[in-house]
């Protein structure tokens, strides 16, 4: 009789170990499959922002998380729950409670709107110090995707030292 109740507890506890493991195999793919999806949603806003730092050119594009505004719509939701974006000078952060996503530009973009430059009404004239001062007292736009606001990527013909450059602007509006 022990041997029989013995081994139907070690086929009991066999079949639970193998339960778990099956039930861990899937959970660890869900996961990974999130993340990836997740980190597209970071993708496409840093193809958005890297396209428009690609132009030589005045040029405005912006990115909605509502459906019925006019600019690129990105999902405002990711599995029932809303999520936070981070924009650096040179890259895009998105974090949903312990999810975290990181995607790097190809050039580098000033987190802040181009009119708080000094000369804003001229030509939009600057200098380095003046941008790399407005960069640390500004170094991220940060903002949920339940926003009403708009990002406006805008790229910007601006003078530095009288010599014309074209920068990325990236803010909410």
């Amino acid at each position: 009789m022990w041997q029989w109740l013995s081994s139907y507890v070690a086929i009991t506890v066999a079949v639970f170990i193998i339960l778990a493991s099956v039930v861990a195999f899937f959970t660890v793919q869900q996961n990974t499959i999130r993340d990836t999806e997740f980190n597209q949603i970071a993708k496409k806003i840093a193809d958005v922002i890297d396209s428009v730092s690609t132009l030589n050119g005045n040029t405005t594009k912006y990115i909605t998380f509502e459906t019925n505004q006019s600019g690129i719509p990105i999902q405002k939701v990711f599995y029932g729950d809303i999520y936070n974006i981070n924009i650096t000078k040179n890259s895009v952060v998105l974090t949903q409670k312990s999810r975290t996503a990181h995607v790097n530009f190809r050039v580098n973009v000033h987190p802040w709107n181009p009119v708080l430059l000094n000369d804003s009404a001229h030509n939009y004239y600057t200098d380095p110090a003046e941008l790399a001062y407005k960069d640390a007292l500004k170094p991220f736009v940060s903002f949920n995707s339940n926003t009403v606001y708009k990002v406006v990527i805008e790229r910007k013909e601006i003078s530095v030292n009288y010599d014309i450059q074209y920068h990325t602007f990236v803010y909410l509006k």
